[in-house]
């Protein structure tokens, strides 16, 4: 599947949603409308970006963007305060924001597999 059905964003309130090894190469602003969503894998897809509207799902506790062609992470990604389970692996990212390192909430980060060059000094 490349495209999200139009039925996805109707489901305001789906906890859970896996579209994992799906070429997807765009997420439409459509996924905020997702806001009670705690679980949300989007590995093994082809994401170069993500919508602004990802990190305004602030219930999500687990993201799992495993092997997707991110070069970067805005951000915003410090806006998901409810994260605990953040997996970056086999992405292309070759630094992360500081952002990152103050998402109290987190208890397990992955970030193997990518040419990260340089990790912010508030490690």
């Amino acid at each position: 599947m490349s495209t999200f059905p139009p039925v996805v964003w109707r489901l305001t309130q789906l906890e859970w949603l896996d579209m994992s090894r799906n070429p997807l190469q765009t997420l439409p602003a459509e996924v905020g409308q997702l806001t009670n969503v705690k679980d949300l894998n989007l590995s093994y897809c082809q994401l170069c970006t993500l919508p602004p509207e990802v990190w305004r799902l602030t219930q999500l506790e687990w993201l799992c963007l495993r092997n997707n062609p991110l070069l970067a992470l805005p951000g915003e990604v410090g806006q998901l305060i409810n994260v605990k389970h953040l997996d970056l692996s086999e992405c292309q990212l070759g630094t992360l924001p500081p952002e990152v390192w103050r998402l109290t909430q987190l208890e397990w980060l992955d970030m193997s597999w990518n040419p990260l060059q340089t990790l912010s000094p508030e490690v």
